[in-house]
């Protein structure tokens, strides 16, 4: 794949309007077979960041959100190409943008890790000793547990933060005894705030929201942390920008390594690398792809400082 690829695919959607990408994109949604259809459906049901999906109702609007990006932001899926630190990387964004115009699943096939953790990849990420790593979005306790099955038991402290309350109580129960670690039941954004939970279909699908019944705080990591940290980790169901930008003394004091979802929102795929170039230029950027092969998800941006940049 490589360059090669994106250079075909940009080539292939140039000359062509929104319309026909649009069109060209529920072509292709209409030859998946009729299992393959219904499961797409069922998951923009469930998970309702990218629009919703009802043929019967002929609502695409899930598809024409691909279509509006694939057109209008060429130059910014170029700008991240070229960005890209190694052709792993590329060949991850070539994979899930082939997905979104045309259910591509043979490129994803080919590039998704299942085997290795999530966002701990030693490769880029090598043994960092006195670690302070911010979880935000802990869930249970999974990605901590990946972090210390990685590194070790040699980190400085963890800080976790989670916003459901039975989520919570389950990542207390599952982190009880390790010490070093600070379980916080509040929300990250970019200022501190009151919000609500809005819980969902599925747990892992909880998430903030302006309107709701149960409260809960929001703060500025910049604001709650006070000590430098060196590993900032987010999953946080499309709030990640704004959890970003409350982190922006902690990026540009401590440039700590970033391992950041960005697959809640289809513009998220620029636009968290873009924000990080403003808060703090010199990040080297990585793609590694972990979801499944009909609908890109479980994708993240690595983030590592490079010590030989000039800012």
């Amino acid at each position: 794949m490589g360059d090669s690829s994106f250079i075909k695919l940009m080539k292939m959607i140039s000359p062509m309007s929104e319309e026909d990408i649009f069109k060209l994109i529920v072509e292709r949604f209409n030859k998946l077979s009729p299992p393959d259809r219904k499961r797409v459906t069922d998951y923009y049901l469930v998970f309702p960041f990218w629009g919703k999906l009802l043929p019967d109702e002929d609502n695409y609007e899930a598809l024409r959100r691909r279509a509006s990006v694939l057109y209008n932001h060429k130059e910014d899926l170029e700008w991240l190409h070229s960005r890209l630190s190694d052709e792993l990387s590329k060949n991850v964004l070539c994979a899930i943008l082939s997905n979104w115009l045309g259910f591509d699943y043979e490129m994803l096939s080919k590039c998704t890790e299942l085997e290795k953790p999530e966002y701990y990849h030693t490769d880029i990420f090598p043994f960092h000793e006195n670690s302070v790593l911010v979880d935000v979005g802990a869930y249970t306790g999974d990605s901590v547990a990946h972090f210390i099955v990685t590194y070790g038991v040699t980190f400085k402290r963890i800080y976790c933060y989670e916003i459901a309350p039975d989520t919570f109580s389950t990542l207390e129960e599952n982190l009880a005894g390790i010490p070093n670690i600070e379980l916080r039941q509040k929300a990250a954004g970019a200022k501190a705030a009151t919000m609500f939970i809005d819980f969902g279909q599925e747990v892992s699908s909880e998430r903030v929201s302006d309107t709701g019944e149960t409260a809960i705080e929001v703060i500025a990591i910049d604001d709650d942390i006070k000590e430098p940290i060196t590993f900032l980790k987010m999953d946080i169901e499309g709030a990640e920008k704004d959890a970003l930008r409350g982190c922006r003394r902690h990026i540009r004091e401590d440039k700590p390594r970033l391992a950041i979802c960005t697959y809640h929102g289809y513009d998220d795929i620029y636009e968290i690398p873009r924000l990080i170039e403003e808060i703090q230029p010199g990040y080297k950027f990585y793609m590694r792809y972990h979801g499944g092969v009909l609908i890109p998800t479980e994708f993240s941006l690595l983030a590592v400082w490079d010590e030989n940049s000039s800012n």
